[in-house]
This record gives structure tokens, C-alpha cells and sequence, in this order.
């Protein structure tokens, strides 16, 4: 359609992309009422490190890209 500004088909890779993101978030809210809450060493360490990962990916494919 003339006066669109962006092709029909970048509309559903941004629903895409914003529906991860959101995803990436929740995931990073989960993690850290999780490590609030408490943990073991071991599970500390594995929540930290799921942390990281997320926070990682929600950087380099929402915020930067």
C-alpha cells in the first residue's frame, strides 16, 4: 500500500521480536524473585547464571539489535 512504512511482511518478525523480548523479561522478573526469595549455594549459582544468560540475550536482541 502506498504511504505504508513497512513492508506487510516486517510487521509479524516485529510481533516476533516483541512477544521474545517480553518473554526475556518475565523470565528476568522470575529469576529474581527467585534469588530474593532464598536459595541453596548450588541453586544460587544456577539462578545467577540464568540470570546472566537472559539478561545476555535480552541485551543483544532487544536492546541493542
Amino acid at each position: 500500500m502506498a504511504g505504508e512504512r513497512y513492508p506487510t511482511n516486517r510487521k509479524p518478525e516485529r510481533e516476533r521480536k516483541n512477544a521474545r523480548c517480553k518473554e526475556y523479561r518475565e523470565k528476568l522478573d522470575r529469576i529474581q524473585k527467585q534469588l530474593r526469595a532464598g536459595y541453596s549455594n548450588d541453586q544460587g549459582n544456577r539462578l545467577r547464571r540464568q540470570r546472566r544468560e537472559v539478561s545476555q540475550k535480552l541485551s543483544r536482541e532487544c536492546l541493542l539489535g
